[in-house]
């Protein structure tokens, strides 16, 4: 029993000793491990707070026709104390006034005035409207009913009489004769001048002198 187990230990050695190779797949190393910067909150804010800037302005509007009228004028000084004053006008004739200052210190303080005195409101009655004229209904118009339909009669129409049209005579045509074509006389060039023969002019007779 001790030398099957031993020969069969020799032949799975054998047979790893001839088994093909395969190499183990390659792992790259792990990355080194960095712990988190450590957190900081961050520093609180602060506002920076400015130096006072003095200003001053105004402005106004009334208008007579409407009846509208405001005012107001604001100034700052060097240590941010404000200084106000406002007009309105109210619908009773009197007219508002709030004077007032504004600081860290105390806050907003207001003054309130009035001018003028109240106009009493006077009631005005509504315009006289007549009353409506009441309605009457219109009274039915008679209408006499349609008198019965009579057919027409019918109109007798003779049977159109037709009337064979005269012949209409028309004249046989001339016969036609064409002009002669044209036909130019014969062209027959006139001759060439010819000079006549020279003939030389006969001797001149001359009489003999005369002796007695």
């Amino acid at each position: 029993m001790l030398s099957k187990v031993l020969l069969a230990s020799l032949v799975a050695v054998a047979m790893a000793d001839h088994a093909p190779y395969h190499p183990a797949p390659y792992h790259p190393a792990p990355a080194p491990y960095h712990a988190p910067a450590p957190y900081h909150a961050p520093a609180p804010y602060h506002e920076e707070k400015l130096a006072p800037r003095p200003f001053a302005y105004e402005y106004g509007v009334k208008d007579e026709y409407s009846g509208a009228y405001f005012a107001k004028q604001e100034s700052q000084d060097d240590y941010g104390v404000v200084t106000g004053e406002y007009r309105v006008a109210l619908p009773d004739g009197r007219t508002q006034i709030v004077r007032y200052t504004a600081d860290h210190e105390h806050g907003y303080v207001a003054d309130v005035s009035y001018e003028g005195e109240v106009i009493p409101y006077v009631h005005k009655p509504a315009p006289y409207h007549a009353a409506p004229a009441p309605y009457h209904a219109p009274k039915p118009v008679y209408k006499p009913a349609p008198a019965p339909y009579v057919a027409p009669k019918p109109v007798y129409k003779p049977a159109p009489v037709y009337h064979k049209p005269a012949p209409v005579y028309h004249p046989a045509p001339a016969p036609y004769h064409p002009a002669p074509a044209y036909k130019p006389a014969p062209y027959h060039p006139a001759p060439a001048y010819k000079p006549a023969p020279y003939h030389a002019p006969a001797p001149h007779y001359a009489p003999a002198p005369y002796h007695g």
